[in-house]
């Protein structure tokens, strides 16, 4: 699979700011690639037209008025990298509590499951009813359901600890997401 160059390298062709070794990378990618060679052109092109540009006049108190907008502005911090690490934070520490009191919570979280599925099915039983349709296949699937809720909780605990210890490399080894730019 061929890389092509990225528009970054073609601004540094027009600045004339690559490198020998850049450049001679950048024209034999060109020679390859038509897409390239066809962005390379333009470039060339418009490079010819800014160095035949006359200078331009900049008018009076212009600079003045950038920069005083600039200046008014507000740039607010990225707090991506709080959040994250208050998000894992919280996972940790419901993982940490869950695993705790999970004696306690197993019951409780299994009767809400029971009664969440319940209050499901007979809405849908009254939906599929209306409709006309026999509702008797999706009692029979919510009875499976729930027959089996037992043996999804395990699963639910190893995908968890997973998640918990993932958290816990990336918050040790101090990795964030990376910023374009």
């Amino acid at each position: 699979m061929k890389r092509c160059m990225t528009s970054k390298s073609f601004n540094r062709f027009l600045e004339d700011s690559l490198d020998p070794g850049s450049l001679a990378r950048l024209q034999a990618h060109c020679r390859k690639c038509r897409t390239c060679a066809g962005k390379l052109e333009s470039w060339r092109e418009l490079k010819e037209k800014l160095n035949t540009v006359s200078s331009i006049t900049i008018p009076d108190g212009f600079k003045e008025k950038v920069m005083s907008r600039i200046t008014n502005e507000r740039i607010l911090p990225a707090r991506t990298v709080e959040a994250k690490r208050g998000l894992a934070v919280a996972i940790i520490l419901s993982a940490i509590l869950y695993s705790i009191f999970r004696p306690f919570l197993r019951p409780l979280l299994s009767g809400m499951a029971s009664n969440l599925l319940k209050a499901l099915s007979v809405v849908l039983y009254n939906f599929l009813s209306a409709i006309g349709i026999d509702p008797s296949v999706l009692i029979r699937l919510f009875g499976n359901i729930m027959a089996s809720s037992r043996g999804l909780l395990p699963l639910f605990m190893v995908t968890t600890t997973l998640l918990v210890a993932a958290f816990i490399l990336l918050l040790v080894k101090g990795r964030t997401a990376r910023q374009s730019g």
